[in-house]
């Protein structure tokens, strides 16, 4: 029995180290009570087909797409393009939240990512989100990226306005 004890508390004990480069696995638990330094939050996952396609972040133990949809559309057509996205030969994405998408963003950096990040194609775009404005039936919330801010608007939902940066895991939109 005292044997038992000391290995199910070994196994307790003993923490996985997330590798940042190469093939997986990579240990997604997500940190929100720390800040992670770019060097060790982002991991481009190497082993998702061609080239990097994806990104898991650590911190929140999402994973983005590396190269958002740079084409504006309606917040329908976004949601639609990231429920069909087949990134890296994996379904299941979709508009990230305006809290998701906002946990990317280090207000006054010069390009409002993380220094290093690794993603593609991100700047002077706008992104939906699958946050819905409650007091606004019509309306979602859009973040635009600029060098050192970010901004969030209320957006006509209809307004082709916002490219798609899909997501993978997080919260369920219809919780918002």
């Amino acid at each position: 029995m005292k044997r038992l004890i000391a290995v199910i508390a070994l196994l307790l004990c003993t923490s996985a180290v997330a590798q940042t480069v190469g093939p997986g696995p990579y240990y997604a638990t997500p940190s929100w009570d720390q800040q992670l330094p770019s060097s060790t939050r982002f991991v481009a996952l190497s082993n998702w087909g061609d080239g990097v396609q994806a990104v898991l972040d650590r911190e929140t133990g999402l994973v983005w797409q590396r190269r958002p949809n740079s084409r504006e559309e309606t917040w329908q057509d976004a949601s639609r393009i990231c429920f069909e996205a087949f990134t890296g030969g994996r379904a299941g994405w979709k508009l990230p939240t305006l809290q998701d998408l906002m946990s990317l963003f280090v207000l006054g950096t010069t390009d409002a990512l993380p220094a290093g990040h690794p993603f593609d194609g991100t700047l002077a775009l706008a992104f939906w989100t699958s946050t819905q404005d409650k007091s606004a039936s019509s309306n979602a919330y859009l973040v635009r990226r600029f060098p050192g801010s970010v901004s969030v608007s209320s957006t006509d939902r209809a307004s082709p306005l916002g490219a798609p940066w899909c997501v993978r895991g997080g919260s369920n939109p219809d919780a918002q």
